[in-house]
């Protein structure tokens, strides 16, 4: 019910939601099974672009990708940092880096319509005060993905519209749906 008055637009009061999602708040286990993932893809928004490899890339499928600032290598991705500047972030490669410069490598990117699940970063929990906010991202490298990380609200890339389906307010490593924070990816600085 919270997730439905979020995600249509609807204004609901914060005691009402908090109400009646704090009492199951939950600590859940995060795994590699756990790394970012496409929720929604609106017909005609966004999607699957493919971009060239870069050199001695060694990037997993569900790994965030950037582009290259080089100036000669600008139409090729590599593995994303934490701290990337703006309008650099790509999306999430489908396929592993195949360890040969120029391959063509799908990646469903960022944009501003299409919605994606990302677990916060280790023992954050969700927020209803949070929705509607931009944020950064984190490797976990214990469990080799991507997380969404509340602390870092310089390099925004996530912005967060709701509780994923099945969390709540207060959870411990939990899940938001989230899109791509308004002009912060590569894909529309171009």
């Amino acid at each position: 019910m919270h997730l439905a008055l979020f995600l249509a637009g609807g204004h609901a009061s914060l005691t009402a939601l908090l109400a009646f999602v704090v009492f199951g708040a939950t600590v859940y286990t995060v795994s590699s099974g756990d790394g970012i993932r496409i929720f929604r893809r609106p017909s005609g928004g966004g999607g699957l672009r493919h971009y060239k490899e870069g050199a001695t890339q060694t990037f997993i499928a569900g790994d965030i990708v950037k582009l290259i600032t080089t100036a000669t290598k600008g139409d090729e991705i590599q593995l994303a940092t934490s701290t990337d500047s703006d309008n650099t972030n790509v999306g999430i490669a489908l396929e592993p880096a195949s360890g040969t410069e120029g391959t063509l490598i799908p990646v469903a990117v960022f944009d501003e319509s299409t919605e994606f699940l990302v677990a916060v970063a280790d023992t954050q929990t969700l927020d209803a005060n949070k929705i509607g906010l931009d944020y950064g991202k984190v490797r976990d490298s214990t469990n080799n993905i991507w997380r969404l990380d509340q602390t870092n609200t310089t390099q925004k890339i996530f912005h967060v519209i709701g509780f994923a389906p099945g969390y709540g307010h207060g959870d411990t490593n939990g899940k938001y749906l989230v899109r791509q924070a308004v002009n912060k990816a590569a894909l529309f600085s171009n």
